[in-house]
């Protein structure tokens, strides 16, 4: 990604499809997925649009 010039890497969650209650919300997986581009090499800013079900979320991380 950075290789190509990208200047971030985006996660965006379609709310609309989230029709599996089983699956998880974007909040507990984010820190698997910096630490995978972390890994790799990746230092470009992660944003991430969606995928908080409630403000308490923020605060378990």
């Amino acid at each position: 990604m950075q290789d190509v010039g990208a200047p971030f890497f985006a996660i965006d969650v379609d709310s609309a499809g989230r029709v599996l209650s089983s699956t998880p919300a974007t909040m507990h997986v984010l820190p698997s997925i910096v630490k995978a581009l972390r890994d790799r090499g990746y230092t470009m800013p992660i944003l991430v649009d969606g995928g908080v079900r409630d403000g308490g979320m923020c605060s378990k991380l």
